[in-house]
């Protein structure tokens, strides 16, 4: 890195390494906020992702920066450019005492990231080459090889080759599953009108998993607002208060992982509830004509120690509660889904890129569901439509937000990273580094060239006072 080097590399057991200076500072915060701190105040660099974006990245970054942002206050001077998948923002604030520079990438049609860097005016221009750098340097990647389980670099990005793996205890579905790895469970009868299905897959080296449901986790009846005696509940049934999706996360991950998996040292590093997934899962049910389905979401990060090595997880957990027409009588009953992926540190991203695949993927036995639905053909095919649509909705929100990372390292390297896709329109793709406004194909240079890519040119004046330039488009 021409012009600067660094003291240290940071890894993170939340996930990420990053190059930084002696006297700068990591911290990180809930929702995946990392913010390195310079060795004084107003100078720092900040990896901020964005969840449930709704707004293209040049209206978010200005709404934000002049709706009164606490980190950037005072915001004047700002100037907005749009780039390739995205956005940068340039501005002082603080009285104009610093100034700031924010690229904001477009990763999905609902997530994003921000990165930041801000430093004081007179030494934001002195200061920009490091900062930067710190930014180019950071990685979503873990800090160790992990063979089968996941590993650094270009094999934590990688999916691995994936084999079929079909239901074993009645054939109801199948999903793929990395070659190498482990099913645990499957479906279980607890009577014909309780069928639960759960599986745990594990690495080839048992140091990592993922985990789609858990058979055990009782039903739950709610009592009505009007005490009565406690009748003797049968199998797979108890009575108690309804809880939300977070808590029963929380709840699986002390009671439950912690204990089966040998975690040690936990600590919870992150949890919300997931309005978004509940809202978007009660229309499910209505559009089946089924009302009184309320479906509550929440999602735990966690960090720990296994067997001497550092790991990290993650946890969604689900309460489906029917409520009942006469709460005086009966306040109604609920069922609880689990889903998570637990490895060494560094490889959570990658799980969840396997995981929203296995989820994806799978292909539901219609003569199984028919057999267990003793009904009309129309009626299967709802169940499977709702089977599909929940397991959608739960992919792109939950396993894809955290399979973001290699979009997001893309995003970065193609604008911080100084490179940019181009195409001529012809079926031809260039890159070239970024910075122009404008680039063009040097038709001439072309012939002469070893690579296509050295004869591409950038201008920051168009059109070109060069006659024999073709016009290249930003790949977006």
């Amino acid at each position: 890195m021409a012009g600067w080097s660094f003291a240290r590399t940071h890894e993170d057991p939340a996930g990420f390494r990053v190059e930084i200076p002696d006297n700068w500072q990591v911290r990180t915060y809930e929702r995946g906020l990392v913010t390195i701190q310079g060795p004084v105040a107003g100078k720092f660099v900040m990896v901020i992702p964005i969840l449930g974006r709704t707004l293209e990245a040049a209206t978010l970054l200005e709404k934000n920066l002049m709706g009164g942002w606490q980190v950037f206050p005072g915001v004047s001077d700002l100037k907005i450019e749009r780039v390739a998948r995205g956005a940068t923002a340039r501005f002082s604030f603080d009285g104009g005492r610093n100034r700031g520079s924010i690229l904001c990438i477009e990763t999905s049609a609902r997530s994003g990231m921000m990165y930041a860097i801000a430093a004081p005016a007179g030494e934001f221009a002195r200061e920009h080459g490091t900062m930067l750098a710190m930014l180019k340097s950071f990685r979503y990647q873990g800090k160790s090889g992990g063979g089968s389980g996941g590993g650094s670099g270009p094999a934590a990005a990688a999916m691995p080759r994936m084999v079929k793996w079909r239901e074993a205890n009645e054939g109801a579905y199948v999903m793929p599953m990395p070659e190498g790895w482990q099913a645990q469970g499957g479906i279980t009868r607890i009577s014909n009108t309780d069928v639960r299905g759960g599986v745990r897959f594990w690495s080839g080296d048992g140091r990592s998993l993922i985990q789609f449901n858990d058979v055990r986790i009782d039903k739950t009846l709610v009592m009505g607002r009007t005490p009565m005696p406690q009748a003797q509940m049968g199998r797979g049934w108890r009575i108690g208060p309804h809880q939300s999706g977070l808590q029963m996360a929380m709840w699986y991950l002390q009671q439950v992982w912690a204990r089966e998996l040998g975690l040690s040292g936990v600590e919870v590093v992150g949890q919300q509830d997931r309005p978004d997934l509940g809202a978007a899962a009660d229309r499910l049910p209505l559009q089946m004509g089924v009302r009184g389905v309320q479906h509550l979401y929440g999602e735990v990060a966690f960090r720990g120690m296994r067997q001497g090595q550092a790991v990290e997880g993650r946890l969604l957990g689900m309460t489906r509660m029917m409520w009942s027409p006469n709460p005086d009588l009966m306040g109604g009953n609920y069922e609880t889904e689990v889903k998570g992926v637990m490895g060494p540190a560094g490889t959570v991203n990658w799980l969840g890129r396997i995981g929203s695949y296995m989820e994806g993927n799978i292909e539901y036995n219609y003569q199984w569901i028919l057999a267990n639905r003793q009904s009309a053909q129309q009626d299967v095919q709802a169940t499977m439509n709702y089977l599909r649509s929940s397991g959608q909705l739960q992919q792109q929100a939950f396993w894809d937000r955290m399979a973001a990372s290699d979009a997001r390292r893309e995003a970065v390297n193609d604008v911080l990273g100084g490179r940019v896709r181009l195409a001529d329109g012809q079926g031809n793709q260039y890159e070239a580094k970024a910075g122009s406004n404008y680039y063009f194909y040097d038709v001439e240079a072309g012939r002469r060239a070893g690579r296509p890519n050295d004869a591409v040119v950038g201008a920051d004046v168009y059109p070109s006072p060069v006659v024999d330039l073709r016009p290249l488009e930003v790949i977006r």
